[in-house]
C-alpha cells in the first residue's frame, strides 16, 4: 500500500508540473487588408471599425466571416472612436471634427467642429463625449444627444490623456506635468495635481488614478479617496503605457522593452518582465497580457497567473492597435495596411493560484491529486 501511495504522490508530482506548461500556443490565423495606416479599432455588434488615416476612411469588418463589408469616407486623418448612445464618433485630427457614424446604416449622419487638432476621444461617467485638444490646452464636451458641442474647459499645457472615476475627470497635461480634476456635472475644475515629469498616460484603478511620467520614469499615484494626495513609483525607462488586471497594473517602459508590474494593494513593483523592442499598447484577455512591440513587428504574451512571458508571436509592420470578440485578437499593423487576427487559446487548467512573490520568480504549481495521496508539501493551498 504505502508503494501504491508513493506512486501516486509521484504521479501527481509530475501532474503538478505539467500543469505549469499547459498553455495552448495562440496563434495569427488570417490577415486582412484594410486601408492606409489604420490606427484606431472599436467594437460594436459584431463589427470590427478601423480607422485608416492615410485615406480618411473607416473600414468594417465582419468579425465572423473576417472580412471587409463596408468602407465609409470620415474626416481629414482619423483618429481614434468611441461608441456611446448606439453611435461611433471619431475624431479627425487634421479636420478638427468629429465625424458622428450610424452602425445600422453605415454612414455619417452628423459632422461636429471639434476645436484645433482633436487627439483623444472617451467618455466621462455622464456618458458625455470627452475630446483632448492638444494644442489648446482645452478639452471640448459634447452631448451624444444632441451631438452637439455643450462646453470646453481650459485645462493645463497640453493635454495628453485622461480617465475618469465617477463623475470626476482627471487630464493628465503634458507641457506643464500636472493633472486636472474636473467635475463634469458642473464642467468647472476642482484640482490641479501635480505629477512627474510629462505625464502621457492616465487610468483609474478603483478609488487611484496611476498617471504614467514618460521623461522622469515614474508612476504618480493620486488618491482619490485622500484628497488626491500623490505617491511616487520608480519604475523602467519611458513609461508609456498601463494594462489593468485585478490587483496588478502592467507598466509597458517603452525604451527598454521592459514590463513594470505594480501591485495595486501596496503600490509597489513587484516584478519586471522582459518583452519585445518598443512596448507601446496591450491588453489583458483570459489569463494573459498581450503587448505589442512596435519596433520589432511582435506581440509577447504573458501569463498572468504566474507573470511569466509564454510565448512571442509575429504580426505586420508597426504593430498598433488591440481589441478582442469572441477570442479573436485584432491586431492594427500600422505600416502594412493590415490587421492580424490572432486566435487566442484558453489556458486549461482548473484551478490557478498566484503565489507570493520572491525577487523575480514565482512558484506556480496546480496539484491535482486524488484523496488517497498524502498531499506533497510543493502544492500552494
Amino acid at each position: 500500500m504505502k508503494k501504491i501511495i508513493s506512486a501516486l504522490a509521484i504521479i501527481g508530482f509530475l501532474m503538478c508540473v505539467l500543469a505549469v506548461y499547459s498553455v495552448s500556443a495562440d496563434s495569427v490565423v488570417t490577415t486582412i487588408l484594410v486601408g492606409d495606416s489604420p490606427y484606431g479599432e472599436l467594437i460594436v455588434n459584431d463589427e470590427l471599425y478601423v480607422t485608416n488615416l492615410g485615406d480618411d476612411t473607416v473600414s468594417v469588418i465582419d468579425t465572423s466571416t473576417h472580412t471587409i463589408t463596408d468602407v465609409i469616407p470620415v474626416g481629414d486623418v482619423p483618429y481614434s472612436m468611441v461608441y456611446v448612445h448606439n453611435k461611433i464618433y471619431t475624431i479627425n485630427f487634421f479636420g478638427d471634427s468629429v465625424s458622428v457614424i450610424n452602425p445600422t446604416t453605415k454612414t455619417v449622419i452628423a459632422t461636429i467642429s471639434a476645436g484645433n487638432a482633436p487627439y483623444v476621444i472617451g467618455t466621462d461617467g455622464l456618458d458625455q463625449v470627452i475630446i483632448l485638444n492638444y494644442f489648446d490646452d482645452v478639452i471640448t464636451i459634447i452631448d451624444p444627444v444632441t451631438d452637439t458641442v455643450t462646453d470646453t474647459v481650459s485645462v493645463g499645457a497640453n493635454p495628453y490623456a485622461f480617465t475618469s472615476i465617477g463623475t470626476y475627470i482627471y487630464v493628465a497635461n503634458e507641457g506643464d506635468s500636472t493633472v486636472t480634476v474636473i467635475d463634469s456635472t458642473t464642467n468647472t475644475i476642482v484640482d490641479t495635481v501635480p505629477v512627474g515629469v510629462y505625464p502621457r498616460s492616465a487610468i483609474a484603478v478603483g478609488d487611484k488614478v496611476y498617471i504614467g511620467n514618460s521623461a522622469d520614469d515614474t508612476v504618480s499615484v493620486i488618491d482619490t479617496a485622500n484628497s488626491n494626495s500623490v505617491t511616487t513609483i520608480s519604475v523602467g525607462d519611458f513609461p508609456f503605457y498601463f494594462i489593468a488586471n485585478d490587483d496588478l497594473l502592467y507598466v509597458l517602459d517603452f525604451n527598454t522593452g521592459m514590463v513594470s508590474v505594480i501591485d495595486t494593494g501596496t503600490d509597489t513593483v513587484i516584478e519586471t518582465l522582459s518583452v519585445g523592442s518598443a512596448p507601446q499598447m496591450g491588453m489583458a484577455y483570459d489569463d494573459k497580457i498581450y503587448v505589442l512591440n512596435r519596433d520589432d513587428d511582435t506581440v509577447s504574451v504573458i501569463d498572468t497567473r504566474n507573470n511569466n512571458a509564454i510565448e512571442t508571436i509575429s504580426v505586420g509592420d508597426f504593430p498598433f492597435g488591440i481589441v478582442e470578440h469572441n477570442g479573436s485578437i485584432y491586431i492594427n499593423n500600422m505600416f502594412s495596411n493590415t490587421i492580424s487576427v490572432i486566435e487566442s487559446n484558453r489556458i486549461s487548467e482548473t484551478t490557478s493560484r498566484r503565489s507570493s512573490s520572491v525577487g523575480r520568480s514565482r512558484v506556480f504549481l496546480i496539484c491535482q491529486l486524488s484523496s488517497l495521496m498524502m498531499k506533497p508539501s510543493f502544492c500552494i493551498q
